[in-house]
């Protein structure tokens, strides 16, 4: 397959020829665990109303209601008789912002007394949080109904990003008062896998419920069934059956064996260490517009086309003339890869934003044997 770019405004003409063999994917044994997550060890968000106070005038003065009756209730909590009055005398207060306040708790989960970064989020007319400091805030489950306090929140808060003035965090500002353990890894007898974005497709699932009905098993008791004795490892575990499902492209259902009833946490670290032997996904191009980056599979190909982008011509076929051309491989079977022609236009000094256009517009031609990811 054969690229001719041209440039006439510079009057080169740089002629590659580009005949590539059809590479084979190379399969990659990849453990488990680097590409599945087990179902029920998420990340969690807490959270909680609370109410920012020390703006420099950037608050939620004015007919904002909710501000003036939050402060009330401080106040009242305080013992202050200011907070009896409902709020009718705060509401000219410009130093005050009602927020909400969030928190993520880590898949692993947390204990109490352990400390969590807060986003806090004005929900009124504040123009900015910038040097407030966030009253003592009870933080509830994730649950919308819930009413379990996990943490407080509380501290000075600080921009993040000072193009967004609404929105501020606070560095260990939440204490948790409760554990938060994850512990719903398992659910009727059964774990589930669940594959990565990256990863996920029909034909990955299949693999990883294929590596774990062939896995050698560690532990138990019975050896009938390839279970451990001593800890050292017995046979490989043909004997109890498919275990593990695909359920669809994501999720991989397995069965915990009855000598592991005891050893959940066990059994499933010898899971996530056992290997798939053949790693396909779906070829992909990512392009990062803020930064002007691609990142493309090295086998991702392109199909004849010809392109007119500013001042330079493409033409990618198996037709175009190639007498002065210098083939890289001339018993080439495959199509020109998209790395080969980013590496070309590159030769050429051609400004990321153009190679990105170039690349959408193979897209939409279809011309690009590969999925386009935009960040």
């Amino acid at each position: 397959m054969t690229i001719i770019f041209r440039n006439p405004v510079l009057s080169i003409v740089l002629l590659v020829s580009i005949q590539l063999v059809a590479m084979p994917r190379i399969a990659h044994a990849v453990k488990i665990m680097d590409i599945c997550r087990i179902k029920g060890q998420e990340e969690n968000r807490l959270q909680g109303l609370g109410l920012i106070i020390g703006l420099n005038g950037t608050g939620d003065a004015g007919d904002f209601a909710p501000t003036a009756m939050a402060l009330a209730s401080a106040l009242e909590s305080l013992g202050s008789p200011l907070g009896s009055q409902n709020g009718n005398d705060l509401r000219k207060a410009k130093n005050v912002a009602v927020v909400m306040v969030t928190v993520t708790v880590p898949k692993e989960g947390a204990r109490e007394g352990d400390k969590l970064d807060c986003v806090v989020s004005s929900i009124g007319g504040a123009k900015s949080l910038e040097g407030g400091f966030l009253l003592t805030t009870p933080l509830r489950g994730p649950l919308r109904n819930s009413t379990q306090v996990y943490g407080f929140a509380s501290g000075l808060v600080y921009l993040a990003d000072p193009k967004i003035p609404t929105v501020a965090r606070l560095t260990k500002g939440c204490k948790l008062e409760e554990d938060f353990i994850n512990d719903t890894f398992y659910l009727n007898g059964k774990i589930t896998l669940v594959l990565k974005e990256s990863h996920a497709s029909f034909v990955m699932a299949q693999h990883v419920a294929d590596a774990v009905n062939n896995f050698v098993a560690y532990g138990g008791a019975d050896n009938s069934q390839g279970f451990r004795s001593g800890g050292s490892v017995i046979q490989k575990n043909n004997s109890i059956g498919n275990m593990a499902r695909a359920i669809d492209s994501i999720n991989i259902e397995v069965d915990i064996p009855a000598a592991y009833m005891e050893h959940k946490v066990e059994f499933v670290s010898i899971i996530q260490e056992q290997t798939v032997d053949s790693v396909k996904t779906e070829a992909r191009v990512n392009i990062n517009t803020s930064t002007n980056s691609i990142v493309i599979d090295g086998n991702v190909e392109i199909g004849p086309v010809a392109i007119s982008h500013g001042n330079v011509v493409i033409e990618v076929g198996n037709n175009v003339p190639t007498a002065k051309f210098i083939p890289i491989d001339p018993s080439g079977q495959g199509g020109a890869k998209l790395r080969s022609l980013i590496q070309a236009l590159e030769a050429v000094r051609v400004p990321p934003e153009d190679m990105i256009e170039i690349i959408r517009m193979l897209e939409k031609n279809g011309k690009l044997h590969a999925v386009l990811i935009e960040n």
